[in-house]
């Protein structure tokens, strides 16, 4: 699947070329930071993706930045099982019926539960 991967301190990583997509799963939530991200984004190339995925974000980065800055922010449930989209209506889940129809449901409640703040609580 890949032709490379490297394994690196993120912020002493000094690679010549760039990437397709960075994906740091449950890895850097102690260290990110803004100046992190902006280094992230400068390491993939254009039209890349880089994959996050945090237990919490640092009382420097919230949500709302996040979304402003054009990243697309989900919250998980189910250990990963149910991802929620918090600024649109977007729901991934397993691809089978029962986890789709559990989606179709979140997607359904998805503006109360932006209402009630649900979807930003603990971050």
């Amino acid at each position: 699947m890949y032709d490379e991967v490297y394994v690196s301190d993120v912020r002493a990583f000094d690679y010549a070329d760039s990437f397709d997509a960075i994906i740091a799963i449950e890895s850097i939530h102690g260290i990110i930071d803004l100046e992190l991200l902006r280094r992230l984004e400068g390491l993939v190339k254009e039209g890349g993706i880089i994959v996050l995925a945090l237990p919490s974000l640092p009382q420097s980065i919230r949500m709302n930045k996040l979304v402003k800055m054009g990243y697309a922010v989900f919250r998980y449930f189910l250990r990963g099982f149910v991802l929620v989209r918090v600024d649109k209506p977007e729901v991934y889940t397993v691809p089978n019926r029962s986890w789709k129809v559990l989606g179709a449901f979140i997607k359904i409640l998805h503006p109360i539960l932006r209402l009630t703040r649900f979807l930003r609580k603990g971050i």
